[in-house]
């Protein structure tokens, strides 16, 4: 038995199982590369998450299959969080989210999270929104935000099919800029995290 098997315990919970199937198939897919301490677990069987990509990478290594690059084999994420002064002057100056990813490739943004800090005084505008999107392309949103909130706010927004020019997309940045009329007063702060992935423009 291989010492990461060892380092599940024992127990008769099925995410237990689970985990102790998980281990034996990693052992077996990584010719026993990975050991006990590469990957660990809480006392419940549930494998801790900051050992899990050092895992993946190794056994993916041992392979034949190379390492995995977040953003690329899978995706990552980029937290920005944006000041009151920022928010009153999107429409001036868009705040980039995840910057342009070089020649020849484009951002596709899979998930946008956005909390809305509010502080004492709400965001007022007569029908604008905060966009997520490619950098000038403020009509065309992955998503959108809705900063008009009385309270503190968690935004879990749905990602937009996108169809734009190549030239709108390609070696772009993902912003966020105001979409409609300009927010007035408002003091609040807002986290936004965009999940994404860098591709490769088709040949």
């Amino acid at each position: 038995m291989g010492a990461l098997l060892d380092a599940v315990p024992a127990g008769g919970a099925d995410h237990t199982e689970h985990h102790r199937d998980l281990a034996t198939a990693i052992e077996a897919g990584g010719g026993g590369a990975v050991a006990a301490s590469d990957v660990s677990f809480t006392p419940t069987g549930t494998i801790a998450a900051t050992n899990v990509q050092a895992a993946i990478a190794e056994v993916a290594s041992e392979a034949g299959g190379g390492t995995l690059t977040p953003g690329v084999d899978y995706p990552t994420s980029a937290t920005v969080t944006l000041s009151s002064a920022q928010l009153l002057d999107l429409h001036n100056t868009p705040v980039t989210l995840v910057a342009a990813p070089g020649a020849g490739k484009y951002i596709a943004v899979h998930k946008v999270v956005a909390y809305l800090n509010h502080v004492t005084t709400d965001y007022v505008s007569s029908s604008g929104d905060l966009s997520v999107c490619y950098s000038g392309e403020e009509a065309d949103p992955y998503s959108t935000v809705n900063l008009q909130r009385s309270a503190d706010h968690i935004a879990v927004e749905a990602v937009q099919q996108m169809s734009l020019p190549a030239a709108s997309m390609v070696n772009v940045a993902i912003v966020a800029a105001a979409n409609g009329s300009v927010f007035t007063l408002g003091d609040g702060t807002l986290p936004i995290t965009v999940w994404y992935t860098i591709e490769d423009v088709p040949a």
